[in-house]
């Protein structure tokens, strides 16, 4: 049976835990109900973003990214962290726009089709295959059944990539 994410405090008890939500009960409703609702999708960044902006009033950049990168692993999370690590790889220019920057939601959509490049094309590297098999490593047979069960497949091969 499929779970309906909107509606599960267990599974949304943990996303908020792994991702370290910290959003009042509208926004998480919100938030809920666009993943349940693009789960069974092949989920679009810039569709999530939008609809995000829409009912919670805030651009969420990071959630989005988050919310498409769980359904969708060969996705990628833009955060603070992610962003620090790519600029520190060599990509000094790979950064947000500011708040009040000019076609700043274009500029977004911009910046997470350049890490979904740079990202997949990381993953090919031998350094990319290598960390997918250490951290596949440090998941515990029970650990896996348990997420599998909780976000399916496709989540599972994320949390490997984290």
């Amino acid at each position: 049976m499929e779970r309906n994410v909107s509606k599960d405090r267990e599974f949304q008890r943990r996303f908020n835990a792994f991702y370290r939500v910290r959003r009042g009960k509208r926004w998480q409703k919100s938030f809920y109900g666009i993943l349940q609702h693009e789960k069974s999708r092949n989920p679009d960044f810039r569709k999530v973003l939008l609809d995000l902006q829409k009912k919670t009033k805030r651009v969420e950049t990071s959630f989005a990214s988050k919310l498409v990168a769980t359904i969708n692993p060969r996705l990628p999370i833009i955060d603070r962290v992610v962003l620090k690590n790519i600029r520190e790889m060599g990509n000094p220019e790979i950064k947000l726009p500011y708040p009040k920057a000019k076609n700043r939601l274009d500029r977004i959509i911009e910046l997470h089709k350049r890490l979904e490049k740079l990202f997949n094309d990381f993953l090919r590297t031998s350094e990319g295959k290598y960390l997918i098999i250490r951290n596949m490593k440090k998941l515990n047979a029970d650990l896996k059944k348990e997420y599998i069960m909780k976000i399916g497949v496709k989540g599972v091969t994320r949390l490997y990539c984290l």
